[in-house]
């Protein structure tokens, strides 16, 4: 479990190294594919299966088994955030391995002037197409982020922000519903407000985080607005952490 989690937080913290080491790991494969001997070939081919199956188990492993009871202390803004989805990071890896390897083979095809190549263009439009908009999606700024004047959440068709004034005297204003999410009941829907696409509705995901923990710290700056002006510092983020581990609910 700690290789895991050391793991994860290398890629959710190194989104760009990650995406350099895929795509390099994709063009070297499709090169080599296309040039080595067949015996060569059949060790390179299993390489890569080894690898975007490396790949999809550590993804699986960080969807299901990573999420951190931690966000990121963000002061120049100020707010906390959650820490970038490790899961889907690997996962976008693999994506880029497997695409990109048959990019580069067709690529190849051309450059040596094979007949059929032009056959895999549409193969190759929609692997293009598939990669970019995933590391779009990856790299784009987003996440959860609580902010001395309320949540916001930002996804890649749309955001949503609620300030705390629109929990005012709402008992439970967030509650988990499985394993990643969280749902958030208004006092005043009104002052709700939201930009572009939203499929999750008035909620927030928890994909990179404890959601007890994202839920018990909305509860937390809902209820005592005199700490809302601190959010964003690292002693606040101590004391905050400090106090869910004393919480009598966690474990």
């Amino acid at each position: 479990m700690a290789v895991l989690i050391k793991v994860c937080s290398l890629a959710g913290r190194n989104r760009v190294a990650v995406l350099v080491v895929a795509v390099v790991l994709a063009i070297g494969l499709g090169v080599l594919r296309e040039t080595a001997s067949r015996d060569g070939r059949d060790l390179i081919f299993l390489t890569g299966i080894v690898v975007i199956i490396g790949s999809l188990a550590l993804a699986l492993a960080a969807i299901y088994g990573y999420h951190p009871a931690a966000l990121v202390v963000r002061p120049d803004l100020p707010a906390f955030e959650t820490h970038p989805p490790a899961g889907q990071v690997l996962l976008f890896a693999a994506l880029t391995v497997q695409g990109g390897t048959t990019v580069t083979g067709l690529i190849m095809d051309a450059v040596n002037g094979e007949e059929y190549w032009t056959f895999g263009l549409p193969a190759m439009a929609l692997w293009l197409i598939a990669i970019g908009f995933a590391w779009w999606q990856m790299l784009r700024p987003g996440g959860v982020r609580l902010r001395p004047d309320g949540v916001e959440d930002r996804q890649p068709f749309g955001s949503m922000f609620v300030p705390w004034e629109a929990f005012t005297g709402v008992p439970y204003p967030a509650l988990v519903v499985g394993r990643s999410k969280i749902t958030l009941t208004f006092a005043d829907s009104a002052l709700v407000r939201t930009r572009g696409w939203r499929p999750i509705g008035p909620a927030l995901p928890a994909n990179a985080v404890d959601a007890r923990f994202l839920t018990y710290a909305i509860h937390e700056y809902a209820h005592r607005p005199e700490l809302r002006a601190v959010i964003g510092t690292e002693a606040e983020y101590d004391r905050l952490t400090g106090a869910w581990r004393d919480w009598p609910n966690v474990g």
